[in-house]
């Protein structure tokens, strides 16, 4: 043991020389060292392959890692140049429709004035009227007639006064100028 031969001595202050004498020459190597130039100090003692080993793992998934990373930034580069693109458009857009808008605002408003003020007919006169069919339809409500005359014959009046006598005149000219047509084709193309 250590401690026994420092007790064992004879001399207390034999130990305490040799002490003394071992820190001088400390003292010196630790002056020569620091006095050296720098670039042949090691500053870092010399690695362990398994360390060496290790650091190389680490800088190859580092490098996977930076390439990856580099592949994710590429791509949201073009995302966002993508994204820009689009935006630009979208903006030329509203700019169109906002100058549709306004020229639309200053042309006038002739559709929605006649579709805000109601049709008013005061008078209507009809002096003749046929009818290929007859459906029964009561919608006078909606008319808003004021006064209704004249006269409505259903079923058959044997030409009694149902047309005016200039009307029966000029119907029946013109019921036999068609006759009289009619006639000639078929003399001159018989069946």
């Amino acid at each position: 043991m250590p401690f026994g031969r420092l007790f064992s001595r004879k001399k207390p202050n034999e130990g305490l020389e040799d002490l003394q004498g071992r820190m001088k020459v400390l003292e010196r190597e630790l002056h020569r060292l620091n006095t050296r130039p720098l670039s042949t100090r090691t500053e870092t003692p010399p690695h362990s392959v398994e360390e060496i080993s290790r650091m190389s793992l680490k800088l190859k998934s580092l490098a996977r890692d930076k390439a990856d990373l580099n592949l994710r930034l590429s791509q949201l580069e073009n995302q966002v140049h993508s994204l820009t693109e689009l935006l630009e458009q979208c903006h030329l857009n509203i700019n169109k429709l906002h100058k549709e808008l306004e020229y639309m605002k200053k042309q006038p408003k002739t559709e929605e004035n006649f579709s805000q003020q109601p049709v008013i007919i005061n008078e209507v006169h009809v002096e003749k009227m046929f009818l290929d069919k007859y459906e029964l339809n009561n919608n006078f409500a909606q008319l808003g007639i004021n006064e209704l005359s004249g006269r409505l014959n259903i079923g058959a009046t044997y030409g009694k006064g149902v047309l005016s006598d200039e009307m029966n005149t000029e119907e029946l000219q013109e019921m036999e100028e068609l006759k009289k047509e009619s006639d000639e084709e078929n003399k001159e193309n018989p069946v």
